[in-house]
């Protein structure tokens, strides 16, 4: 009987030794530190939803301009 330690990224499945507690969730909170940095900057950055605004209804063009500075006001 063969007990190894959690690798998730190990290549070899007969490798018995893996990662210790420690490393392995070191790997996880390096990740989850890159998921906070990328979420910062998208955000950081300015990005604007991608998105487009439909209805069904016919709007003027006064609507149409008091829709899109409310949005922009929310989003910038």
């Amino acid at each position: 009987m063969v007990f190894a330690e959690f690798n998730p990224s190990q290549r070899y499945p007969y490798i018995t030794r893996g990662y210790s507690p420690i490393q392995a969730i070191a790997m996880t909170i390096r990740g989850e530190k890159e998921i906070e940095k990328w979420n910062y900057a998208l955000l950081n950055n300015d990005t604007p939803p991608g998105m487009i605004l439909t209805t069904e209804q016919a709007m003027s063009k006064e609507q149409i301009e008091k829709v899109r500075a409310s949005w922009e006001a929310r989003h910038s």
